[in-house]
């Protein structure tokens, strides 16, 4: 049996695991009650990110030993542009927050999320997002304080990241080149898709997930910079004509997918943080795997539907290219000016060779259980559960 707290009386309340008298004699023992936590997920059901949600659910059962529950809501509770807010506030315990959709709010993984197109410059095997995601979470939880900083300031606890595959034109039309991009209105959700589509002549315009299926389908935008697998957790499928994978590249990957309620947290003892903590690597695994693997079937199904998939023009990709590199130091200088990150060339300087360690790792893991138990192993194992959020 299940009972929900708010954070605050679960601050206010005992710590203790509450145990009473099994009903009708069926168990002549005291059972333990389940503590449970609400889970927000501004997705449908069946997306990647809900499916992983699933095995999220279960280990957090399993490694807490029965201690905790998480109940799911997925696009119910808060969509996602409510749900930074929601964690903040304590409307939901746990929240797939979106970091870019506050880009102030959490600007120094802002900062790193907005380095995602150094991937189009490496041998990524198609496995950008989960390239990215674990250089992420290394980052977040080993190499930022400042990150943790601003999550702290927001009231919530991060455990866990994820990144889409690789960005790509969603578009209305055809789109393939410098003529036909040039004064396009393009939906952005970071500063590193703004700027590029600013780059080739294009109109950035920026809007929450949920919005783009309306927007596409009224002609408020021509073109969506978003990953396949959004053909079917946002139902883009019904809304696009036209895709070009080759541009702009890069991954979303300021996501920060399961993010605790610090009274929510504080309110669990070390045992019951280990095991979120622990189950977060499931998360990120899962959630980053599901991408790949719907990735490859989103786009068969978008072709079977009659979605046009072109290449792109190789100058396009070329220009693109020369993007990347020229856009770094713009990136250090913009988030110095604008959101007053401190050192921000020397946070680019840290977050690069952790791309080109994960680059390496990712290549040579199986399944996402795998990739789950290199996250311990690698990262999450060395944080002290006894202080961190506390």
């Amino acid at each position: 049996m299940t009972t929900t707290r708010t954070p605050l009386s679960r601050k206010l309340a005992s710590l203790a695991v509450a145990a009473g008298v099994a009903a009708a004699g069926i168990f002549a023992g005291q059972a333990a009650k389940a503590e449970e936590l609400r889970y927000a997920i501004g997705f449908p059901a069946n997306t990647a990110s809900t499916i992983a949600a699933d095995v999220y659910v279960k280990k957090v059962q399993e490694l807490s030993k029965g201690t905790l529950s998480v109940k799911v809501f997925p696009l119910s509770l808060l969509n996602l542009a409510e749900t930074p807010g929601g964690v903040r506030d304590g409307i939901t315990d746990i929240g797939y927050v979106l970091t870019a959709y506050n880009p102030a709010e959490f600007a120094n993984m802002n900062l790193a999320g907005d380095l995602t197109m150094l991937l189009n410059l490496m041998d990524t095997g198609g496995r950008d997002g989960l390239i990215f995601q674990s250089a992420m979470l290394e980052y977040v939880f080993l190499h930022c304080p400042t990150c943790q900083n601003d999550m702290k300031a927001q009231n919530q606890v991060f455990t866990a990241s994820a990144a889409s595959t690789r960005y790509m034109l969603l578009c209305n039309k055809k789109v393939t080149n410098a003529e036909e991009i040039k004064g396009k209105r393009l939906r952005v959700s970071s500063q590193n898709w703004r700027r590029w589509s600013e780059s080739v002549g294009a109109t950035a315009v920026s809007m929450p997930g949920n919005e783009i299926f309306e927007a596409l389908t009224q002609g408020a935008v021509d073109c969506a910079i978003i990953s396949a697998p959004e053909l079917s957790g946002l139902a883009l499928i019904d809304a696009v004509s036209d895709i070009t994978p080759e541009v702009p590249g890069g991954v979303f990957g300021a996501s920060a997918i399961a993010n605790i309620n610090v009274d929510t947290w504080q309110g669990l003892n070390e045992d019951q943080r280990a095991a979120l903590l622990r189950a977060g690597t499931y998360m990120s695994a899962h959630a980053g795997w599901q991408y790949v693997n719907f990735e490859g079937r989103d786009l068969k199904r978008a072709e079977a539907k009659g979605i046009r998939i072109h290449h792109a023009d190789q100058a396009l990709i070329d220009q693109t290219q020369s993007f990347v590199q020229s856009d770094m130091k713009t990136i250090a200088e913009f988030y110095a000016s604008k959101f007053g990150v401190a050192e921000p060339q020397a946070a680019i300087d840290t977050f690069k060779p952790l791309l080109e360690k994960w680059a390496k790792i990712v290549k040579e893991v199986k399944t996402p259980d795998e990739l789950a138990e290199v996250y311990w192993t690698e990262v999450v194992s060395k944080v002290d559960v006894k202080t961190y959020g506390m």
